[in-house]
């Protein structure tokens, strides 16, 4: 039972602490589209060299990470602006700071950007029907400038196949550590590094234990157009990495094209109420799947990769304070199983997909 509970106390764990710590610092952080409303407040104060200071608060948790697998995260073109750059200077009394009792109203760790995802794919028997349930939050450090610690669990419920065996659930757990840098007004990058396990908590050898990453840079030509350079670590059976190359193109506040491998995107901007609510719609692919660690009948201990394909049509309300509700429905094709012993192998027929969730 221990490995199936580990992580959810370590995501409890890391929120109580967060949380527990006295302070008025709030941060939130939404979806990084064009002209990205993330929004930071303060009025903490560390240590000043005069009387009028503001606290380097740098970067806010980038929230646009509800795709389901490590490899589809947001590249570095959702970088989110400079907090310094958000938030109007704030200005403290003439006078020598209380340095001792202002150093401990600044916690060292901020949670931000809770996110929840349900994803559905339909089928049943040899079609293989899949139930998706992902969670994850971002931890985000002030005193550390632009690193990011964002823990996740995801469970799959499986409805097949019946020509082959696999576990009724496979998981993934992962605490990823990522590293954002904007280096001068051209180039920026992202860096980051996940311990993960992937499992069916049956075979938890060494074969379940993976560290993926991705090292991307962006270069800023100009106001609208960004081009991205990198490579995806994923270590599974299939492929081990893959390229994240393209371009950004953001003509103006209401498109945004990702012509960007392996996740293209194009997203337009339906609506906007005060800055604070716009409805944006979306055309999107993914590279999808992953490798896991499982135990077959008879204690035989292998390692299964599915693989599949996806596209889809995606709508978001996104606000700045609140809950930010996503839904997206698309079609998932080009499925595969492939057992590192090759005794089960077989395609798979193309399914329905329809995703749900959202963020705070």
């Amino acid at each position: 039972m221990l490995p199936r509970t580990w992580f959810f106390v370590v995501l409890v764990a890391c929120d109580a602490v967060a949380w527990g710590q006295s302070s008025p610092i709030t941060l939130i952080a939404h979806s990084s589209y064009p002209d990205s409303s993330t929004e930071a407040t303060h009025d903490s104060y560390g240590e000043t060299d005069g009387p009028l200071e503001t606290i380097p608060l740098r970067y806010a948790a980038n929230a646009n990470t509800l795709t389901y697998e490590p490899q589809n995260e947001p590249l570095s073109g959702d970088m989110p602006a400079p907090i310094d750059a958000l938030v109007p200077p704030l200005t403290m009394p003439t006078g020598p700071p209380v340095l001792e009792e202002v150093s401990r109203e600044l916690p060292w760790v901020v949670p931000v950007a809770p996110q929840l995802m349900l994803t559905w794919n339909s089928g049943s028997g040899d079609d293989l029907g899949i139930v998706d349930l992902d969670a994850r939050f971002t931890l985000y450090f002030p005193y550390v400038e632009g690193l990011l610690i964002t823990p996740g669990y995801s469970a799959h419920m499986l409805n097949g196949p019946t020509t082959t065996d696999l576990p009724g659930t496979l998981y993934d757990n992962w605490i990823e550590f990522r590293w954002l840098k904007k280096w001068n007004e051209r180039w920026s990058s992202d860096i980051a590094v996940s311990p993960s396990l992937y499992t069916d908590y049956d075979n938890l050898s060494s074969d379940a234990f993976r560290i993926t990453g991705r090292a991307i840079a962006l270069y800023t030509a100009s106001p609208e157009w960004q081009w991205a350079f990198g490579a995806i670590y994923l270590d599974r059976e299939d492929i081990k990495a893959m390229p994240a190359v393209g371009a950004i193109w953001t003509p103006n506040e209401d498109w945004k094209v990702e012509v960007l491998f392996p996740r293209p995107r194009i997203m337009r901007q339906l609506s906007s109420f005060d800055e604070e609510i716009t409805r944006w719609a979306y055309l999107g692919g993914e590279f999808g799947g992953n490798t896991y660690a499982i135990e077959r009948p008879g204690l035989v201990r292998d390692v299964v990769t599915y693989s599949a394909l996806r596209m889809y049509l995606g709508y978001e309300i996104k606000r700045t304070k609140g809950f930010s509700p996503r839904v997206e429905l698309g079609w998932t094709f080009n499925r595969s199983l492939e057992y590192q012993s090759g005794v089960g192998d077989t395609d798979l027929p193309s399914t329905a997909m329809l995703r749900v969730g959202g963020n705070f």
